[in-house]
């Protein structure tokens, strides 16, 4: 992604734009107040651009966009399950795209991802792809993991290397004392 790598997921939009107001956030807040700081200020210069997002080559959405979310794992955020079937082991990328929301249909969707009652909502999509490309009308915010990317830009291109990650494991399932 933009020569960052990631283990389960990178977002734009929102998400992203939640996540650096929190890393930002004055240090009187902190655990849950973080987390609301953020969103609270987020929703207060909340604004939704045009985004064009492909996966695999195919255009899948063209029009205003709330995020965009690119999952190899099901939950980002610790408590979102942005991509519920989003399996690491499939050999694919899970694409959530959240197309035209409000402010009060933005705060109304939060519990759903939390209870993933999102996957039926009309201006939610979601896509598996070997590779997907983000372009955002104006510069905006990226995450990958929950960690900001030190950028701001209007193009991602996001890609699954297979095999890319090396696990350390004991022999036989045993544990390390």
């Amino acid at each position: 992604m933009n020569r960052e790598p990631f283990v389960n997921g990178f977002g734009s939009g929102f998400d992203a734009d939640v996540a650096h107001r929190i890393e930002r956030a004055p240090r009187i807040y902190r655990g849950l107040g973080r987390y609301l700081y953020g969103i609270a200020t987020a929703m207060r210069d909340f604004e939704v651009r045009d985004v064009r997002v492909e996966v695999d080559g195919r255009e899948v959405h063209a029009g205003p966009g709330l995020m965009v979310g690119v999952q190899n794992g099901p939950r980002a955020g610790g408590s979102f399950l942005f991509t519920p079937t989003a399996r690491t082991d499939d050999g694919l990328l899970d694409v959530v795209v959240a197309g035209r929301f409000g402010r009060a249909a933005t705060l109304a969707l939060l519990p759903r991802l939390m209870r993933a009652t999102h996957m039926n909502h009309p201006h939610i999509h979601f896509f598996r792809a070997h590779e997907v490309r983000v372009h955002w009308s104006s510069p905006v915010v990226a995450h990958v993991d929950g960690e900001n990317l030190s950028m701001h830009a209007e193009a991602f291109d996001v890609c699954l290397q297979p095999a890319a990650l090396q696990v350390l494991a004991p022999p036989n399932g045993r544990q390390v004392p």
